[in-house]
């Protein structure tokens, strides 16, 4: 007579531990120009909850405040002359890769 025994012990499973999270800081608080009130902004930044949208300039100060934040830990003063140069810049590098890569003629 033959027989066959087997046993199976596992080993404890000890899951790894999630990798620490290094995100920017996601909430950021403003002040309407226009109606004063104060508010959270989570992401972009593109209307007031009281008085509706904001104009393009606020708009586009915030998302250049916002990025300089992101890269170097702290909120930089960006002048008119400074947005202005940047949209220059972001507008010459669009052209620039639409040349590049448009089918030939």
């Amino acid at each position: 007579m033959v027989s066959v025994r087997m046993t199976y012990r596992p080993k404890p499973f000890f899951p790894a531990p999630l990798p620490g999270i290094n995100e920017e800081n996601l909430v950021r608080i403003r002040q309407c120009a226009g109606c004063r009130v104060r508010y959270a902004v989570f992401g972009e930044h593109r209307f007031c909850p009281a008085c509706g949208p904001l104009p393009p300039e606020v708009v586009a100060l915030d998302a250049l405040g916002a990025t300089s934040t992101a890269r170097f830990g702290q909120r930089l003063t960006l002048t008119e002359a400074d947005c202005r140069r940047a949209i220059a810049d972001t507008t010459a590098l669009c052209d620039a890769i639409t040349a590049l890569t448009a089918p030939p003629p």
